[in-house]
């Protein structure tokens, strides 16, 4: 990368991250691109050279939890020691401790970016990658032995997707008005899934 090319990336990212720092800070709606140059010393128009929208930001910090989760599921679907099991629980913590850091933001992102409904900001790409690790993690347990083996690994992987995102969207929004960790309903869905599974139960 040459001296132009970094000083462009080195802007772009001062940029993300004060918008992400306002938005957390103050709040996606309240927060306008005048709140962020101002907090970065660029003009307007240059911030529409790195992001078309404000939304384009969300995008972006929402393609970057998926980039990190598929990059934690290739180490889950690599680790021979562990069981289905241990990886399931293991990927399901991850998830929460990731969401309930920080609730009332990851809420915005939830339902303001395609992170787990829609198809927009590369996010969809990346989430078949995601889709194809999570059938290849259900894949090798069954070639283990440890999934029965009458069952579609693709479609273990999609309602394992399925119910994560489900869970932790309604949480972030308060959907049941429950009190409860998201760790907790998380860990009881990878139960249940499991107890469907497992060649064992």
């Amino acid at each position: 990368m040459g001296l132009r090319e970094e000083k462009k990336e080195r802007l772009r990212s001062q940029l993300y991250e004060a918008a992400i720092e306002l938005y957390r800070t103050r709040g996606f709606d309240q927060t306008r691109v005048q709140d962020v140059i101002a907090a970065v010393g660029v003009s307007e128009p240059t911030f529409f050279n790195y992001f078309r929208t404000k939304e384009a930001v969300l995008e972006e910090f929402a393609a970057r939890i998926v980039d990190a989760f598929i990059e934690l599921l290739r180490q889950v679907v690599d680790d021979e020691e562990r069981s289905l099991e241990a990886k399931l629980r293991l990927l399901v913590r991850t998830i929460a401790d990731g969401f309930a850091s920080d609730p009332e933001f990851m809420a915005v992102v939830v339902t303001r970016s395609s992170l787990f409904w829609g198809a927009g900001g590369g996010v969809r790409d990346r989430e078949l990658t995601m889709y194809a690790l999570l059938t290849e993690l259900f894949r090798r347990a069954q070639g283990r032995g440890e999934v029965r083996s009458e069952l579609d690994p693709q479609r273990l992987a999609e309602t394992f997707t399925g119910a994560y995102m489900l869970a932790t969207a309604n949480w972030l929004v308060g959907w049941w008005d429950e009190p409860g960790g998201l760790a907790d309903r998380l860990d009881e869905q990878a139960a249940v899934i499991l107890e469907g599974c497992l060649a064992d139960r």
